[in-house]
């Protein structure tokens, strides 16, 4: 499990880095751009050594220990950057700057929802027991990131390095990161960053419309998503009628599959569809990727998850009629997927056809209600046995074997 974990914080924290020095170091020498490139040296010398020492950490407590004191918070030195991004906005290294600050700063205070497993939960354990709140940025940082914002719509909103940062602000909510979304889309001739600018604001709209019908259903989570997304936020979804949000929604998810993703690459159409799986109320926009999608990889992917999500749904609802339609509806869904799609790649879990056809046994055989495989084998008498031999009894399988 530690080394599960390493691995993670190594990839969500470490795509660019810059370390905390003494104050003497500071004082940089040379030209701006020799600056920033010492900077940007110095954090990515410091990441590096921080990674090196968690990967050698023996323990659980070492672990925390080495996060606590070791790891280079992106926030130390984004102000630096920023600083040399305004005295130098015309200087090519400007914009990379600006875009380091989007990057890894989204990146700290932002959860991307396919990491919801074990290994966030234990990240953010350990990165809160060293006092910061970690996802949620403070005051400073948020002012940060807004003034790089506003360099950004100001001076590169047509540059061709943009799409990091237009998957970034995906999983923001600020007004500011639409703007710039929208701006990305009116002014940039990019196709592949248009592209990605149309599914983070489909992602953004997703996540709005799933807090709008959360607090429809409790209005108690007011609080919990006031502390995440602040206080005038939080006014505006309370405000917000769901209806209205939904045709929003749709008409976005339309655009998005109509204009936009025919520019994007295959793996990045998989890698999106599937992160749907771990983000809430993803039905509508799967759909939409499904039943508009114009190009197999597109529509393939978006039938193997849409029919994932509605097994899932199928399993957890209260309401036996309407399980049973979406358990049927998820069942003709992944036929479709295993025959017309079945050399479709996924981002994670290979060709569409295999995992639809695993899906599909699971469903027919291994769930509660269903009649179990056949299994024949040797009992512990030596006697041949079949386990329909048994039908109406109750059994104990044990499977056993010796190395």
């Amino acid at each position: 499990m530690h080394r599960i974990v390493a691995g993670f914080l190594v990839l969500v924290l470490g795509i660019s880095v810059v370390t905390a020095e003494d104050e003497g170091q500071d004082r940089q020498q040379g030209t701006p751009e020799q600056q920033y490139k010492a900077l940007l040296k110095r954090y990515n010398d410091v990441l590096h050594e921080y990674a090196k020492a968690y990967r050698e950490a023996k323990t659980a407590e070492e672990q925390q220990k080495v996060v606590q004191e070791q790891y280079p918070w992106p926030d130390k030195y984004a102000s630096k950057f920023l600083e040399l991004a305004k005295k130098n906005p015309k200087e090519p290294f400007a914009e990379e700057a600006l875009i380091w600050i989007m990057t890894n700063e989204y990146q700290q205070v932002s959860f991307r929802p396919w990491y919801e497993h074990t290994a966030r939960y234990e990240m953010i354990r350990i990165m809160t027991s060293g006092g910061r709140r970690w996802g949620i940025p403070t005051e400073e940082e948020y002012k940060i990131r807004s003034q790089a914002t506003d360099m950004l719509l100001r001076d590169h909103v047509t540059s061709a390095k943009l799409a990091r940062v237009a998957e970034m602000l995906g999983s923001s909510q600020d007004k500011k990161s639409a703007m710039l979304l929208r701006a990305i889309l009116d002014e940039n001739p990019n196709k592949e960053v248009k592209a990605e600018a149309g599914v983070a604001l489909a992602r953004q709209m997703q996540e709005r419309l799933a807090l709008v019908n959360q607090l429809k259903d409790d209005p108690h989570a007011a609080k919990s998503i006031e502390e995440s997304h602040g206080k005038d936020y939080a006014l505006d979804l309370q405000k917000a009628d769901p209806a209205k949000l939904g045709a929003e929604a749709e008409k976005l998810y339309a655009e998005l599959t109509e204009k936009y993703l025919p520019d994007m690459k295959p793996a990045s159409v998989a890698l999106l569809c599937q992160q749907l799986f771990y983000t809430k109320d993803s039905e509508m926009l799967l759909r939409v990727l499904y039943t508009k999608g114009k190009r197999d990889d597109v529509r393939g992917v978006a039938c193997l998850v849409l029919a994932q999500v509605l097994k899932g749904k199928a399993l957890a609802a209260s309401d036996a009629k309407a399980a049973e339609k979406m358990q049927r509806e998820s069942e003709r869904l992944f036929e479709e997927a295993a025959e017309k799609y079945a050399d479709v790649k996924t981002a994670f879990d290979g060709p569409v056809g295999t995992k639809a056809k695993n899906e599909l046994f699971d469903m027919r055989y291994l769930s509660v209600g269903k009649v179990a495989p056949e299994v024949e084998g040797t009992d512990q008498d030596g006697k041949r046995f079949k386990l329909s031999d048994y039908r109406g009894k109750v059994v104990l399988l044990d499977f056993w074997s010796e190395f």
